[in-house]
C-alpha cells in the first residue's frame, strides 16, 4: 500500500522480490550498527533498550504482524540513532508497513523467539565494539529469523 499526501494507491509486492527488499533494509540495519560502534551511542540506549522491552512483550505475545512492528520500532530507533539523515530516509522508505505485513505472512512462532534472543543479543553488543556480532544479529533478525547469529 502507498499513500501520498492526497493519493492512496494499492501495491501489489512481487513475492520475489521481497527477498531483495529485506536485504536490503538489513543492510542499511547493518550500517548504522557499524556506524554506531564508532560514535558515542551512550544517549541513544534508554530509547533503544525501551523499544526492545515492547519487542520483547509483543513476541511473547505469538502476534507476528505486531511483532514485526515492535521490531521495525526498535530499528527505526538504532538507525535513528546515527543522526544520518539521509540513511533514515532511505530506511524510511525501503521498510514499509507492506514489507512487514508481506513478511508477517510467513513468520511463525519459532521465528519470533529466534528473533527475541537476536534482539535482546544485538542491543547488548550495541555499544561495545562488537560492530560484526551486533549487525549479524540485527541480519539475522530480517534474513533467518528462526536462526540467531551469536546468542
Amino acid at each position: 500500500m502507498r499513500n501520498e499526501l492526497l493519493q492512496f494507491d494499492w501495491v501489489q509486492i512481487d513475492p520475489s522480490r521481497v527477498g531483495d527488499e529485506l536485504a536490503a533494509v538489513a543492510g542499511i540495519e547493518a550500517r548504522s550498527i557499524i556506524r554506531l560502534s564508532l560514535m558515542d551511542c551512550a544517549g541513544a540506549m534508554p530509547e533503544i533498550e525501551r523499544r526492545l522491552q515492547s519487542f520483547v512483550r509483543t513476541t511473547a505475545g505469538g502476534k507476528p504482524l505486531a511483532s514485526l512492528l515492535a521490531h521495525q520500532k526498535l530499528m527505526f530507533a538504532v538507525v535513528a540513532a546515527t543522526g544520518e539523515v539521509n540513511l533514515l530516509e532511505e530506511y524510511a522508505k525501503r521498510a514499509s508497513v507492506a514489507l512487514v505485513y508481506i513478511r508477517s505472512l510467513s513468520i511463525e512462532r519459532e521465528d519470533l523467539e529466534g528473533m527475541n534472543a537476536s534482539a535482546q543479543a544485538m542491543v547488548s553488543k550495541l555499544c561495545d565494539g562488537n560492530a560484526r556480532d551486533c549487525a549479524a544479529d540485527a541480519t539475522s533478525m530480517r534474513l533467518h529469523p528462526r536462526r540467531p547469529a551469536i546468542v
